[in-house]
C-alpha cells in the first residue's frame, strides 16, 4: 500500500504596490503621520504631492499685514482658517473693506471649510463688512472669535454690528473672552457697563442672523442676555464660562459698576485687561500686558467643533469660613413629575425673582437643548443680591423644560435653587463640581454644605443618571452632622451611577471643628459601596497636610509619601466596592487641572481582594516622576 499526502493548494494572497493604491486609501493612510512628514513625503513626487494637498492646507493662517492671500488653488482644501492681525495696529476702514472682499471671492469655493478662528491680535475685533461676507457660504461653519470689541486707540468708537437682512450660515458660535483684568487691583473683574453693552448687542446681531442652523453658543455668562428674544430649535448645545452674569431689571438691564475705564488688549488667556481712568491720566498701560489674544485651541485639530476648554490659573484658594457665602460648585434641566413648589402658583413674582428669571426665560426657548455647561463663579465685590438663583419656588418653569438634556454642568448654583427639581428623567450626567480647583484673584464661589446640597437634591427625579460630579465643604459640627443623611440619600436618588467624583472639603483651620475626627474613609467606604453599577471613582479626601497650599509643582519626596497615602487610601476604597475599574485620587500637581489627579486602574489580587496595578512612586528626591 502507498499512502500519497496531497496539500491543499491555497491561492496567492493578491498584493497591490503602494503606487497602485487609490488617492482615498494613501490619503486615509497620510493623514495618521505627523505634518512634517507630509511635508517631506510631498516633495517626493507629483502623485504624493496631489494625494497630500487636502492634509498640507487642511489649516491656512492669515495675517494680511504680513503675506497676500492664500492662492485660490489650495483653497478647496483648507478646513480651518486663521485670520491673525499681525503687523497691524488698527485697521482702517479700507483694510476692512479689503479683506472682506477677498473672503466673499475665496468663500464659494472653499467647500471644505469646517472652522473660521478670528485670532486674539486682531485690531477692534470682527466687523460688518467681514461679517456679511460669512452669507456666502455653501455650508454652515463654526466661528471662533478671540478678538474683543475694543480700539486700540481710546479715542476710536468701537466696532458696533447692526442688525444682519441675510442669514448667516453658522453651525457653531464661540466667544472665548471669560474674564477681564483689572491691571490696577491686579484681579478678575466684571466688564464697564459700556463694554457689556456693546459685546452682548455685537453678539446677539450675530447669533441672530443664524438662528436656522445655530448648534453650539460658547459665550460668556455676563452675555447671556444675547440670547434672549429667538426660539433656539437648532441649539443643542449652550457653555457659559467666566462671571454669573448681574441684571439690574427683568429686562437684562446692566447696574452701574463704577467710573470708566480705559482698555488695553487680551492676554493670552483670554482675559481683557483695563486700567482705570480715574487714576492720574499719565498713568502708563500695564507692559506686562501682551498684544496678542489666544492662539487658536490645540483642541480644533482634534475635534474642530467641541468648544475651547477655558483654563484658570493657579492659586491658593482664599478660605473665609463662613457657612453659606461664597467659594465653589454646579448644576441644569425638567420632569413632568417633578414636585411643584409649595404655595408657588399663588404668589406674585419678587423682584429678586424677576431679576433671574431672565435666564429662566432663555431656557425656556430651548428646545432642544442637550448639554447646558455652565461654569461660572461670583466676583468678590457682588453681593447677595448677585446671587440670584435660575428658579425659585416662586417661578416654575413653563413645561416641558429642557427634556432633551442628557448633561447639565453648574458651578456656583444659589443654595435655594429649584431648577435641579425640573431635570428631566433622562439626564445622564449632573455636575455640581468645584471649579475652578484654585480661585483666582478677584474670584469668589458659593460654600457648598452638605445641608445645601442635600435641599438641592433632595427633591430631583433622575432615575438614569450614570455620572455624577459633586463636591461640598465641612466648617462646622452642624454641617458634619447633615453628612450622613446627605450620602444615605444619594445612592437611593441615583442608583445607576457609574462614574463618580466626590470632593469632600474639610475646613482644618476651622475652630469650629475641634473634637471632631476628619478621618473619611469609614464614610466613603461604605458610601461607594452603596453604588453597585460603579466603574470608577474620582475622590479628594482634603488631606490635613496639604490644605491650603498651592499646587505642588517638584515630585519631592514628601510629595511622593503624600501619594502613597492616597494610594493605601485607594486600596482600601476598591476592596470595599471590588466592582470599581478605575479610582483616582486628588494630589494637585502641574499646572493643568485636568491632571490634578493619580489615577490607578484595579485588577484582581489573591484571596478574592482586588489590588491596584502600580505600586506607590518611590520616596526619592528626584524631578522626573513617578
Amino acid at each position: 500500500m502507498r499512502v500519497v499526502a496531497r496539500e491543499t493548494e491555497h491561492s496567492p494572497v493578491p498584493t497591490t504596490s503602494f503606487d497602485k493604491l487609490s488617492h482615498d486609501v494613501l490619503l486615509m493612510i497620510f493623514e495618521q503621520f505627523p505634518y512634517d512628514e507630509c511635508l517631506k513625503l510631498a516633495t517626493l513626487s507629483r502623485r504624493l504631492r496631489a494625494v497630500l494637498l487636502p492634509v498640507i492646507y487642511r489649516r491656512l493662517g492669515w495675517a494680511p499685514g504680513l503675506v497676500d492671500f492664500p492662492p485660490r488653488r489650495i483653497l478647496p482644501f483648507t478646513r480651518v482658517f486663521t485670520l491673525a492681525g499681525h503687523n497691524i495696529r488698527s485697521f482702517t476702514s479700507a483694510q476692512h473693506a479689503t479683506i472682506a472682499s477677498q473672503f466673499r471671492d475665496a468663500f464659494p469655493i472653499m467647500k471644505s471649510l469646517h472652522t473660521f478662528i478670528l485670532g486674539g491680535n486682531v485690531a477692534d475685533g470682527l466687523w460688518s463688512e467681514l461679517l456679511d461676507a460669512f452669507a456666502v457660504l455653501s455650508n454652515p461653519i463654526d466661528l471662533i472669535v478671540h478678538a474683543p470689541w475694543q480700539p486700540d486707540d481710546d479715542e476710536e468708537e468701537p466696532i458696533k454690528l447692526e442688525p444682519r437682512t441675510t442669514t448667516l450660515p453658522l453651525r457653531r458660535f464661540s466667544f472665548t473672552v471669560p474674564f477681564i483684568f483689572d491691571v490696577l487691583d491686579r484681579e478678575m473683574a466684571r466688564r464697564l457697563p459700556d463694554v457689556l453693552k456693546l459685546e452682548i448687542q455685537n453678539i446677539r446681531v450675530i447669533l441672530a442672523a443664524s438662528v436656522p442652523t445655530m448648534a453650539q453658543v460658547e459665550i460668556p455668562g455676563e452675555l447671556i442676555s444675547a440670547l434672549d428674544g429667538p426660539v433656539w430649535t437648532s441649539l443643542t448645545e449652550l457653555y457659559l464660562n467666566g462671571l454669573w452674569p448681574t441684571f439690574d431689571g427683568a429686562e437684562g438691564k446692566f447696574p452701574d459698576v463704577g467710573p470708566s475705564l480705559e482698555h488695553t488688549s487680551s492676554t493670552p488667556l483670554g482675559v481683557v485687561a483695563w486700567t482705570s481712568s480715574i487714576e492720574s491720566s499719565d498713568a502708563a498701560k500695564d507692559p506686562s500686558v501682551p498684544t496678542e489674544g489666544p492662539p487658536p485651541s490645540p483642541a480644533i485639530s482634534k475635534a474642530e467643533n467641541e468648544p475651547n476648554p477655558v483654563h484658570v490659573p493657579e492659586l491658593p484658594d482664599t478660605f473665609t469660613s463662613t457657612s453659606k457665602v461664597m467659594e465653589s460648585s454646579s448644576t441644569p434641566s425638567l420632569t413632568t413629575t417633578a414636585n411643584p413648589p409649595e404655595n408657588a402658583s399663588h404668589q406674585p413674582p419678587s423682584t429678586s425673582s424677576t431679576k433671574a428669571s431672565l435666564i429662566l426665560s432663555i431656557l425656556e426657548r430651548m428646545p432642544n437643548l442637550r448639554l447646558l455647561n455652565m461654569m461660572l463663579v461670583f466676583q468678590k465685590a457682588d453681593g447677595p443680591e448677585s446671587e440670584l438663583p435660575i428658579c425659585r419656588p416662586d417661578r416654575s418653569p413653563s413645561l416641558p423644560f429642557l427634556q432633551r438634556l442628557t448633561q447639565f454642568q453648574a458651578t456656583c448654583l444659589p443654595n435655594d435653587d429649584r431648577i435641579i427639581d425640573f431635570l428631566p428623567p433622562s439626564l445622564e450626567l449632573l455636575s455640581l463640581r468645584r471649579y475652578p480647583l484654585s480661585l483666582e484673584d478677584g474670584m469668589r464661589r458659593v460654600w457648598v454644605t452638605p445641608e445645601t446640597l442635600l435641599n438641592l437634591l433632595k427633591r430631583a427625579e433622575l432615575p438614569n443618571l450614570t455620572t455624577l460630579r459633586f463636591w461640598y465643604l465641612i466648617g462646622s459640627k452642624e454641617e458634619l452632622e447633615h453628612e450622613k443623611p446627605l450620602l444615605d440619600l444619594l445612592p437611593k436618588l441615583f442608583p445607576l451611577v457609574q462614574h463618580l467624583e466626590f470632593s469632600r472639603k474639610w475646613d482644618h483651620f476651622s475652630p469650629m471643628l475641634e473634637g471632631c475626627q476628619w478621618d473619611p474613609m469609614p464614610i466613603v467606604c461604605d458610601f461607594f459601596s452603596r453604588f453597585k453599577h460603579l466603574k470608577s471613582i474620582l475622590f479628594d479626601a482634603s488631606l490635613p497636610e496639604r490644605y491650603g497650599w498651592p499646587p505642588e509643582s517638584y515630585p519631592s519626596s514628601d510629595f511622593r509619601q503624600m501619594v502613597g497615602r492616597l494610594h493605601g487610601m485607594a486600596g482600601e476604597i476598591v476592596n470595599a466596592a471590588p466592582w470599581v475599574k478605575s479610582i483616582g485620587m486628588y494630589r494637585a500637581f502641574g499646572s493643568d487641572e485636568d491632571l490634578y489627579w493619580e489615577v490607578w486602574d484595579v485588577v484582581s489580587a489573591p484571596e478574592g481582594k482586588v489590588a491596584l496595578d502600580r505600586p506607590p512612586p518611590p520616596i526619592v528626591d528626584s524631578i522626573f516622576y513617578p
